[in-house]
Order: structure tokens, then sequence, then C-alpha cells
């Protein structure tokens, strides 16, 4: 009678194993399943927050290039260290006697943002920015 009471507590302790494994098995795989959607969520979320910074640069690319149909330079598209940088390379190539209509101290290179007429040139892969920056000598003004 021991064996057979032992052998039927045996089987039901088994039998209670294989439910608890199927159980732990199940909730293994919703707790894995709950990871992956977590992990997909902040995908995309990162992808949300890409998309949202690209479509921020394009429009504020627009903006810049309609800035530059209108003849100006715009300040988000060359930033005032930029634009002192590319007219001391302007200084370096002027002829003798000529020079800068403004100057070209820090202080007002705003100045050349009103003053600089551009225009751009755009084939399908490049856009170009080209500028008319006024120069002078003693007595006569240039574009």
């Amino acid at each position: 009678m021991n064996h057979q009471a032992i052998a039927n507590l045996s089987a039901t302790l088994k039998d209670n194993a294989m439910i608890s494994q199927e159980k732990f098995h199940e909730i293994a795989n919703k707790l894995e399943w709950g990871n992956l959607q977590r992990e997909a969520a902040t995908a995309i979320r990162e992808l949300e927050f890409t998309l949202t910074q690209l479509e921020i640069s394009i429009n504020e690319l627009i903006n810049a290039i309609q800035y530059v149909m209108i003849g100006r330079v715009p300040v988000n598209l060359i930033n005032p260290t930029m634009l002192q940088d590319m007219l001391k390379n302007v200084v370096l190539v002027l002829p003798e006697g000529c020079e800068l209509i403004v100057g070209l101290s820090p202080n007002n290179v705003y100045l050349y943002y009103e003053v600089i007429q551009t225009a751009m040139l755009a084939d399908m892969n490049n856009l170009k920015l080209v500028s008319d920056v006024p120069i002078k000598t003693v007595s006569r003004q240039y574009e």
C-alpha cells in the first residue's frame, strides 16, 4: 500500500511540475513578448524623434533657400564666424588698393548680411551659393 501511495503521490507531483513548467514557459514568453513590445515602442519613439529633426532641418533649409532667392545671405546657412572666414579669403585675393566696403572687424560682420547679394546655382547633386561682395578703393566703390 505504501508503494501505491508513493507512486500516486509521485505521479501527482510530476503532473504538478509539468503544469508549473508550462505556466512558467507561458509567463516567460509573455515577459519576452512584453520586452519586445517595449523595445519596439522605444525604437518607434526614436524614429519619430529623428524624423521630426529631419523635418525641422528640411524646413530650415527651405527657408534659407527662399532667403537666398531674394538675394540675401541667411544667417542659419552661413553663421557670422563662417562669413567672417569667407570674407578673410576674399580679402586675400583682392587686387592691391581694393578692400571690403565695410571692413572686416568682428563687430561689423553683421553689416555684410545687408550688403552682400546672393544667388544659388543648383544641379542634381549640388547647391552652390554665389555671393556679390561690394569692394572699394580710396575713390570708388565696386560690386
